[in-house]
């Protein structure tokens, strides 16, 4: 499947510093853990570059890629760019794994369809989890071992992917959901709200290479 065939959410509806409380807990894993890193980030699905302006100041001395699918929106981005450190990239994955590995890579409201697969039973013709998996395991090879993943307001659980099993969840615990999209099982069925699972994280560490 081609991978640009494969690519998540595909609004553009996005606005500055969407999700602090995500983003400081990243910073403080950084300060606490890594300080001495220069790092190096993938905000995948950046829309009109919101995200990575954001991420910019908790973050100022990164490398920020930021790519999507929208050239109109990359123009956007360009055209708004007045940091040095943030790039932006058509999304592809010849893109991203061509770049140094990152340290953090940020799928925020993006590895879903909405409103799309709003009051479904089955979205297997809209957004399936075979192409969700497929996605993850790009991801997890361009980043780094000791990196942070993180999965916001998604159609699936990260835990059911066979990536996970290289990755341990860093919990916070100023967030407790991991968005207002609808969840589905590996069959892209829907999981009823009296079924769906606890909250299993949205900022995910790898530590196996």
């Amino acid at each position: 499947m081609d991978y640009v065939q494969e690519q998540y959410q595909v609004s553009i509806a996005t606005g500055p510093n969407r999700y602090p409380k995500i983003f400081a807990a990243c910073k403080r894993y950084h300060k606490e853990i890594r300080s001495s890193k220069r790092l190096n980030i993938l905000s995948f699905g950046c829309s009109t570059g919101e995200e990575c302006f954001s991420l910019a100041k908790y973050f100022p001395l990164a490398k920020i890629l930021g790519v999507d699918t929208n050239k109109d929106v990359l123009a956007i981005c360009n055209k708004r760019n007045t940091y040095k450190n943030i790039s932006f990239s058509y999304s592809n994955y010849e893109n991203i794994k061509d770049r140094d590995p990152f340290d953090m890579i940020f799928c925020m409201s993006v590895l879903c369809k909405w409103p799309e697969t709003e009051n479904k039973k089955n979205i297997s013709n809209i957004y399936s989890f075979s192409i969700f998996k497929n996605t993850i395991y790009k991801l997890d090879k361009v980043l780094k071992k000791n990196g942070l993943l993180v999965i916001y307001n998604s159609n699936f659980r990260f835990s059911e992917s066979s990536t996970y099993h290289k990755y341990k969840v860093l919990y916070i615990p100023e967030v407790d959901e991991s968005g207002f999209v609808p969840k589905f099982d590996k069959n892209n069925n829907i999981i009823k709200k009296r079924s769906q699972p606890k909250y299993d994280g949205c900022i995910f560490i790898k530590i196996i290479e």
